[in-house]
């Protein structure tokens, strides 16, 4: 599975401007839903490689997060950060596991509490991206590392004992959020 985005951006996660005009119900609705579908990106069994060709903030950056392999294109004008804390958005408790989980935890604090907004390549040297590659060479590559990931027999068993403890917390955390 390739997860991309279109134009400029990977995802800029929630519309925080919709979100506060939500009903307090709807709100909670939102991030149940936010929280069940990373347990169902994060569980599922194939490769899923992330080709991030812009701006990935908020949502989008836990999206990034979410994958099993995380290729960024080499733009300087894209950024990347969780910002809602500045958006005024606390954290869904899935997407909060998983940051917690994927992030180490200076960066994690970093990036949280001042919402800084960082280029690409600092994600590769945090760790975060995997390579940052030529945005025209983007979903080739992408495709490539999907296909020779997915050749591997033991990918799935490896993948769940790995990324299971996870996987398993965000989908308790999605039945009872």
């Amino acid at each position: 599975i390739i997860l991309t985005g279109n134009g400029e951006a990977f995802s800029a996660g929630v519309d925080t401007k919709a979100f506060a005009g939500y009903s307090k119900p709807e709100q909670a609705e939102m991030i149940r839903a936010i929280t069940a579908m990373t347990a169902e990106i994060l569980s599922h069994p194939a490769p899923l490689v992330a080709a991030v060709n812009g701006h990935a903030l908020g949502g989008g950056f836990v999206l990034m997060l979410c994958a099993d392999v995380r290729l960024v294109a080499a733009r300087r004008e894209a950024r990347f950060g969780l910002t809602e804390a500045k958006a005024g958005v606390p954290f869904p408790s899935g997407p909060l596991e998983i940051i917690r989980h994927e992030m180490e935890p200076n960066l994690l604090r970093r990036l949280t509490l001042t919402s800084e907004v960082v280029e690409a390549d600092a994600l590769l040297a945090a760790g975060i991206a995997d390579r940052l590659v030529p945005l025209e060479d983007l979903a080739e590559i992408a495709r490539e590392v999907a296909l020779e990931t997915a050749k591997q027999p033991a990918f799935t068993a490896v993948k769940q004992q790995v990324r299971g403890g996870l996987i398993a917390k965000v989908r308790r955390l999605a039945e009872r959020d």
